[in-house]
């Protein structure tokens, strides 16, 4: 075949097509040619009839398709023109809908009711919008779920916008990565019974830890079943589980298997004794105690502390080998002036440890080279949470060593009573 003959040419009102191989497979002449003859390019497809085959693949095409006018379009391409509309319709109003929304989590102050006329959610307000907020719906309780935090602007502006508005503020510290401690809960239980109404919740972005208790207001003081309070912490309100932020999906987790394992069903009072009675903020629940130790710690040379570890949680401790998954026993030596010397972690094995049982581990600590006294803080370490156990309640262990030989005070003094 000439090399010209290999190329489509032509005044054709398509873009140039690569290189086409023209062959002829069975039954091809039993077919109507699909390229009408052009008098204008001056070359006769149905001269040769047969079927055009680009890169290995068949341009199957039916004339119908080809021969449609703009004005009269085959009800192929109507149907994927619509389809290819309303594709786009949604397309450019999901994205419309989701820009509004981030605009008014990261601009606004992601102001909610939770209980009309009683319960509000919100962001970090400056003191101005405290102040208006506290005016327009009459709020006489503010519950700041950022802790007390003296010394940032933001806690002193908010102080002073309380005082000013004779309004009651709450101060209970939680985080948006770890399950709620214990004592916060306890705290914000005796706020929420003995507060007065109406109540504003916030933490700095109105999100997680706002959205936690707002669904724990619902649980406590209203008829809302738990799939309803659970939609405090949706995507609307811009919580978005993932990461650690899934612990405040966790936290009703731990509510509903509770509530399955006793074939019981979800009421406020079910829900109060949980809290009170029942709650364990995951594994973070253990007692320490060291079994081997010097009591002097030598001077040049490495030492170490044996300690056993109980687990008083209601779910088992899983040691992993790696550092990011698991249960481990994490400690701190610090000297004299509180600097750090070391910070390591034990437990870098396989091992299960049950409720109510016990493990005892190793801790190798490095040589200290100058006498006194040196403080030893033991506790265990939740990788899932990434946080101690006793930012979760639970009480670690605290020791303090005297490097170096004995003194003379270390020993006891004897008194001679003998007579001359």
């Amino acid at each position: 075949m000439p090399r010209a003959s290999r190329f489509l040419v032509g005044p054709y009102p398509f873009p140039r097509l690569r290189r086409l191989r023209l062959c002829t497979p069975r039954h091809a002449s039993t077919r109507k040619s699909l390229w009408p003859q052009s008098a204008a390019s001056g070359y006769s497809f149905a001269a040769r009839p047969g079927w055009f085959q680009a890169s290995g693949e068949w341009l199957n095409r039916e004339p119908c398709a080809l021969n449609a006018t703009p004005g009269n379009p085959a009800p192929e391409t109507q149907r994927r023109s619509w389809q290819r509309s309303a594709c786009h319709g949604c397309l450019v109003g999901l994205a419309a809908a989701l820009l509004v929304q981030i605009v008014h989590l990261t601009l606004g102050n992601n102001f909610r009711t939770v209980v009309p006329g009683q319960v509000y959610r919100c962001a970090q307000l400056t003191d101005d919008e405290l102040e208006a907020a506290i005016r327009r719906h009459g709020i006489r309780t503010v519950i700041n779920l950022r802790g007390m935090c003296f010394g940032c602007d933001w806690y002193t502006d908010e102080s002073r916008a309380t005082q000013r508005c004779d309004a009651s503020q709450e101060d209970v510290s939680l985080s948006a990565g770890r399950l709620p401690p214990t004592s916060e809960l306890h705290l914000l239980l005796r706020a929420l019974d003995h507060t007065e109404y109406p109540i504003l919740i916030h933490c700095r972005q109105g999100v997680d830890r706002t959205g936690l208790v707002s669904a724990l207001v619902l649980l406590l003081y209203t008829n809302a079943d738990l799939a309803t309070a659970r939609n405090e912490l949706r995507l609307c309100y811009g919580h978005v589980p993932l990461g650690r932020t899934t612990q405040m999906q966790r936290f009703f987790d731990l509510y509903a298997d509770w509530l399955a394992e006793r074939s019981l069903q979800h009421a406020r009072s079910q829900f109060r004794h949980w809290l009170l009675r029942e709650y364990c903020p995951g594994p973070s629940r253990a007692r320490l105690e060291v079994i081997d130790s010097p009591e002097h710690p030598p001077l040049g040379r490495p030492w170490s502390v044996r300690v056993r570890a109980t687990n008083l949680s209601k779910q088992a401790w899983h040691f992993r080998p790696g550092n990011n998954a698991g249960v481990h026993c994490g400690y701190v030596l610090t000297d004299r002036q509180g600097r750090c010397l070391t910070k390591g972690r034990a437990g870098l094995f396989l091992a299960d440890v049950p409720p109510g049982q016990s493990i005892d581990l190793t801790l190798a600590l490095p040589t200290v080279s100058q006498p006194g006294p040196y403080m030893l803080m033991v506790d265990m370490l939740d990788e899932t949470q990434q946080c101690y156990f006793y930012q979760n309640g639970s009480q670690p262990l605290v020791r303090e060593y005297q490097a170096g030989p004995p003194s003379v005070a270390d020993f006891p003094r004897t008194t001679n009573t003998g007579q001359r």
